[in-house]
């Protein structure tokens, strides 16, 4: 196959039809690719592998041009992101004391606050969510509010607000069977 002798002329070839040296290199791989692939079955020009090298290149190049056309013109029909304006320093104080009280808590615990805070789940779902009783879920949610989690004023006005935008290391949403305590 010669990789070395016929690899310049191939990358020329698909350089020029590109003019991105990055797609020419993708192309050049794809095309030796191919070769292997067919190689019971690909015909030889007076002993050379090279002709069918360039008109796969080619082809090949106008494939990636076409790719290249059709992603740019969606890109251009979706709609422009807007720029997000910082968090101000209340509320990034807000997330840190949220952040450090659900850490304080169980999974479980944790997880039953962010289901009903966060995500507006009734408590009897959250409560089923995590392996416990309803009963249970109300008595360690009121715990969790008392010992800080919920306990300052802005946390109890917009919990869903600062939840939404907060992940919290150490407190996944973990499946009923691993969330089961006494």
């Amino acid at each position: 196959m010669k990789f070395g002798t016929n690899r310049a002329r191939v990358f020329h070839r698909a350089l020029g039809l590109l003019a991105n040296r990055h797609d020419a290199e993708e192309v050049v791989a794809a095309a030796f690719f191919e070769l292997w692939r067919k190689r019971r079955a690909v015909r030889l020009v007076n002993g050379s592998i090279l002709p069918w090298l360039l008109v796969t290149t080619v082809n090949l190049s106008r494939n990636a041009r076409r790719a290249t056309s059709r992603n740019e013109r969606v890109m251009r029909t979706l709609p422009r992101t807007q720029a997000v304006s910082a968090p101000d320093a209340a509320a990034l104080e807000t997330k840190d004391h949220l952040t450090n009280a659900l850490q304080r808590l169980s999974p479980a615990d944790g997880a039953l606050f962010i289901l009903t805070a966060s995500e507006d789940l009734p408590l009897a779902e959250a409560a089923e969510a995590v392996g416990l009783k309803p009963s249970t879920a109300r008595m360690r949610l009121h715990r969790a509010v008392a010992i800080g989690v919920g306990g300052s004023h802005s946390l109890r006005q917009q919990p869903a607000r600062l939840l939404s935008s907060t992940t919290f290391p150490g407190q996944p949403r973990l499946p009923r069977w691993e969330t089961a305590s006494p």
